[in-house]
C-alpha cells in the first residue's frame, strides 16, 4: 500500500479547523500545531503511532479507517473528544486519560477496560461488550446496544453504577477474607513450627525429641 501523509496533500486550517476526510491517508504525519479540531475520517489510517505530534488537538476524528488500536494517541495531553467509530478496534486500550466523549461504535471491543474515568459521554454500540464494567463512574450518558449479559440489560445508568459498585465492594471483601485467611493459615503454621521444633532451654525441640524415643524404642525392640 502506497504510504500518503499531510505532508502529501493540500490542506488549508481555518480556525484552528483541518479537514482531511477521504485522502488517502496512511499516516498523521504532518499536522500543523496551530490544529485543534481534526477531522481524518475515511481514510487508510491503521496505527496512530504518529499521534505525538498533534499536541494541541482537543477534537480528533478516525472514524471508518483501518485503525486496530488506539495505541499512541495515549500522548495527547488535550484530547477531550475521541470518534473512532466503524474500524477494527478490539480494545480501549491507549485512549487518553483527558477524554470528556468517547464514541466507538462499530467496532470488535469486547470490554470497557481502558476507557478513561475522565469519561463522561460514552457511545459504545454495535460491538462485542457483554459486561459494563469498567464503565467510569463520572459517565452520564450511555449508549451501548451490544449483547449485554442479563444483569445489566435495560438498565439505566445509574443503576449500572450501583452494580458495578457492589461488585467492586463484593471483590474488596474478599480480597480482605482472603487477607484474614492467610494470615490465620501462618499463624498456625507458625505456632505448629514454634511446637515441635523450636529448641528449649536445653536446645533440644519436641519433634527431636519425639524422634529420639522412637529410635531408642526401635534398638530396644531390635535387642530384645
Amino acid at each position: 500500500m502506497t504510504q500518503k501523509c499531510l505532508l502529501d496533500i493540500d490542506f488549508t486550517v481555518k480556525n484552528g479547523f483541518l479537514d482531511c476526510r477521504n485522502q488517502d491517508l496512511t499516516s498523521l504525519k504532518g499536522c500543523p500545531d496551530d490544529v485543534t479540531e481534526l477531522n481524518c475520517s475515511w481514510n487508510k489510517l491503521t496505527s496512530l503511532e504518529t499521534c505525538p505530534t498533534l499536541k494541541s488537538v482537543i477534537t480528533l476524528n478516525v472514524q471508518c479507517n483501518n485503525l486496530t488500536s488506539l495505541e499512541g494517541c495515549n500522548t495527547l495531553k488535550s484530547l477531550t473528544t475521541l470518534y473512532c467509530c466503524g474500524n477494527k478496534l478490539t480494545s480501549l486500550k491507549g485512549c487518553p486519560k483527558s477524554l470528556t466523549t468517547l464514541q466507538c461504535i462499530d467496532n470488535n471491543i469486547t470490554s470497557l477496560e481502558g476507557c478513561p474515568n475522565s469519561v463522561i459521554t460514552l457511545i459504545c454500540s454495535y460491538n462485542q461488550i457483554t459486561s459494563l464494567e469498567g464503565c467510569p463512574t463520572g459517565v452520564t450518558k450511555l449508549d451501548c446496544w451490544n449483547p449485554l449479559s442479563k444483569e445489566y440489560i435495560d438498565k439505566t445508568i445509574e443503576q449500572v453504577h450501583q452494580i458495578n459498585y457492589i461488585k467492586k465492594f463484593k471483590r474488596g471483601v474478599d480480597i480482605v477474607n482472603n487477607i484474614i485467611r492467610e494470615k490465620s493459615a501462618l499463624n498456625i503454621q507458625k505456632t505448629w513450627d514454634d511446637y515441635w521444633y523450636k529448641p528449649n532451654e536445653e536446645g533440644e525441640s519436641r519433634a527431636a525429641k519425639k524422634g529420639y524415643e522412637a529410635f531408642n524404642n526401635l534398638l530396644l525392640q531390635i535387642e530384645s
